[in-house]
């Protein structure tokens, strides 16, 4: 019994002297060299939800060597080093001294990681996000998008990504891996069941362990408006009339689907960066011509997260089009169901929809027709 009081004495005072130590400096280092990199200038940045704010900066000599300390955080924070329009992002969780070295040539994704679990994750997490929005580009640029490949490439992510929630729920990678995005989508989507089970495992563990953080409450409010947006979901989904929507067009007015009543409006689910967009476009304008003037009314929900994009492309639109500020992380999706774009649904004069996803190019014409006449 003495021999295990000695040593956990021993612990004690071990843990008394590393806390008095980062007491008296509280701070936090980053350190290393940077290849090839003779003159540049690299800058430490602290990096927020919504803001990145220049803390100190370096010129770098031949060897390229630095060295950078700051006030320790009050929280686990994410900082980066900048250098030209290249950065590393890595976390902080103390007091720590952390060694991060690279070369100029590929300073964001070649670079080792000490003393530092959490920015080794991180690293990780963007190399592979890097490579899953390469080949995005590349499809969208060469038009020859396999979707088969990119569902492959988001899943072996993905699942790399759950390891590291499963790992450590409250750690800055988990964080940062909730909220990687590749062109502007959420690759763990909050409105998704199964993915909201990770974010809610990060959100928890921030509520229980950093209720302060600022961080915490960001995951708190995601989490529970895609739970009010699956109660209100379910609860719509037993009434008769069509769920209504209400986004912004282009001229910025909201427009609501229920100003429609009195029509017969297709609903349609589509993104202006698709494949086939163009095809899809001039069905619907062949529809619209041929049935607007008996009280036709098609109302398009773009997926588009490019604003600058939908507004070129919606120029000379003559129907109501409108767009949700987060696409694609749309609410609306998991509100009708929507499982591939383009959707359609039908909504007679009444408000009621009376055919879903089952519609195509064949069978709408005639259920428009039908519907008109009544």
């Amino acid at each position: 019994m003495a021999k295990m009081n000695i040593e956990t004495g021993a612990k004690a005072a071990l843990l008394a002297t590393l806390c008095c130590a980062c007491a008296r400096t509280p701070q936090f280092t980053v350190e290393g060299s940077i290849a090839n990199a003779d003159g540049e200038t690299l800058y430490i940045e602290q990096v927020t939800d919504t803001s990145v704010v220049t803390l100190d900066s370096t010129r770098l000599d031949g060897q390229g060597r630095y060295t950078f300390s700051q006030p320790q955080p009050p929280f686990a924070d994410f900082y980066q080093l900048r250098l030209g329009s290249q950065i590393i992002l890595f976390a902080v969780d103390s007091c720590e001294t952390i060694t991060l070295n690279g070369q100029k040539a590929k300073f964001a994704t070649d670079y080792s990681v000490e003393n530092s679990e959490n920015s080794a994750k991180i690293q990780q997490l963007r190399n592979s996000g890097f490579a899953l929005q390469q080949a995005v580009n590349n499809a969208l640029e060469q038009n020859r998008w396999d979707n088969a490949e990119i569902v492959e490439m988001i899943d072996t992510h993905k699942q790399a990504a759950q390891q590291i929630i499963l790992a450590n729920a409250g750690s800055t990678a988990a964080y940062y891996a909730v909220n990687q995005q590749v062109n502007g989508v959420y690759l763990f989507l909050p409105y998704n069941r199964n993915d909201r089970s990770y974010w809610s495992a990060v959100a928890t563990a921030y509520k229980v362990f950093q209720p302060e953080n600022p961080r915490t409450k960001r995951l708190e409010t995601t989490v529970l408006a895609a739970l009010n947006a699956q109660r209100q979901h379910e609860l719509e989904a037993e009434t008769v009339g069509a769920i209504d929507i209400e986004l912004s067009d282009r001229h910025n007015e909201k427009v609501k689907l229920s100003s429609l009543k009195g029509k017969v409006v297709l609903i349609d689910f589509s993104a202006f960066g698709i494949e086939k967009s163009a095809t899809h476009t001039l069905y619907l304008r062949e529809l619209y011509n041929a049935y607007h003037a008996e009280g036709f009314e098609i109302f398009q929900i773009a997926l588009d997260g490019d604003k600058l994009f939908w507004l070129e492309q919606t120029r000379d639109l003559p129907w109501i089009c409108v767009r949700d500020p987060n696409a694609p992380n749309c609410k609306y999706l998991l509100t009708y169901n929507v499982q591939a774009i383009p959707a359609w649904f039908l909504v007679n004069r009444d408000g009621d929809i009376v055919a879903g996803q089952d519609l195509d190019a064949d069978n709408l014409p005639k259920s428009i027709e039908k519907l008109l006449k009544k």
